[in-house]
This record gives C-alpha cells, structure tokens and sequence, in this order.
C-alpha cells in the first residue's frame, strides 16, 4: 500500500479523535456542543468538518512535501555520486589508451631505430671482414 493510503487512514483517525474531544470537551456556546452529533456538526454552515483539523493536515501534507524533496535530493546526490564515478572511469579509460598509444608509438620507434642500427652494423661488419680477407 502506497504512504498516501497510510495517511488517509491516518487523517480519518485523528478526525475521528478531533470531534470526539471537541463534542465532550467543547465550550459553552460553541458550536461543538455534547447535545450536537457528528452528522449535525457535519451539516452546521460555517462549522465545516474539516476546519479544526486545518492546521494538522497542512502539517501533514508540509511533512509529505518535504519528504518527497528529501528523497529527490537524496536522489540526486546519488546521481551526482554515480555521475562523478562514470566520469572518473571515462577519465581513466582515455588516458591509459593514450598512454598505450604512446607506448606503441614509441616502441615502434625504438624497433625501427634498431632495425637502422643493426643494418649498419652488419655493414660495418661485413667491410671489417672484407678488409681482414684482403
């Protein structure tokens, strides 16, 4: 059942409380008098069912307004929490695939370079061995 069920049970049962104190306990010449019953006091102009109980339902609807925006901040920060998260990951993600690339790149580089190094190498060897045949 759903918080709204809750406090229509709720707000019946404090009215029911709210007439009965006020049918005994009522001043004299008021409208809320014992020899009054709730159907009369239902039906008095001006006396309507509701008003006493004003100031308590708007307590109960403020309570439930601020509940719902305590839950849609809570919502939020929950938001922002997953949010930061997903971009932190992102982050990370980018930079090691940058940073591999730059791996790759320079590796490539140093393959080439020794590939060079190596070429000469064996040239110089081969003029060596050249020179010590003759």
């Amino acid at each position: 059942m759903t918080d709204r069920y809750y406090i229509y049970i709720y707000i019946i049962y404090i009215y029911i409380i709210y007439i009965y104190i006020y049918i005994i306990y009522a001043p004299a010449g008021s409208c809320y008098q014992t020899s009054i019953t709730t159907l009369q006091l239902i039906e008095t102009p001006g006396a309507t069912f509701l008003s006493p109980l004003f100031p308590l339902r708007q307590a109960l609807a403020r309570g439930v307004l601020a509940r719902r925006r305590y839950v849609e901040k809570l919502r939020n920060v929950k938001a922002v929490v997953i949010q930061k998260n997903v971009r932190r990951w992102l982050a990370t993600r980018r930079y090691s695939l940058i940073l591999h690339g730059i791996i790759k790149i320079q590796s490539h580089y140093r393959r080439r370079k020794a590939k060079l190094q190596l070429k000469i190498l064996k040239v110089r060897y081969k003029a060596k061995l050249q020179l010590n045949v003759y």
